[in-house]
């Protein structure tokens, strides 16, 4: 594992799947530079497992996708003292608001 300039962890995360596609999927492994992490049976948790893994094992988000992990970090409802975007936090504000509107339009 190989560290950035702020001593934080940087390690090849990803999730191998035994289908072309994540809804056809029944097996999904999570590996950690390589070494199989842990196997899971349905997408769903494949995703909350690797959201989690960079939180757990304190690993930087891919540049190109950090937002989205914020988002998904944020979603779980993990919380801790680390700086979240503004956009996704705003994001999530928009989507909670929504999400109220539509319970009280409900029978």
């Amino acid at each position: 594992m190989q560290e950035d300039d702020n001593d934080t962890p940087v390690a090849a995360v990803f999730l191998q799947m035994d289908a072309n596609t994540p809804l056809d999927a029944n097996k999904f492994t999570l590996f950690l530079d390589g070494i199989e992490v842990c196997t899971m049976a349905d997408f769903h948790t494949a995703l909350a497992c690797y959201v989690a893994s960079f939180y757990v094992f304190h690993l930087q988000y891919p540049t190109g996708i950090s937002k989205t992990l914020e988002f998904y970090h944020a979603l779980m409802g993990i919380t801790d003292n680390c700086k979240v975007d503004k956009g996704v936090l705003q994001l999530l504000a928009r989507l909670n608001k929504a999400n109220r509107a539509t319970k009280t339009k409900e029978p």
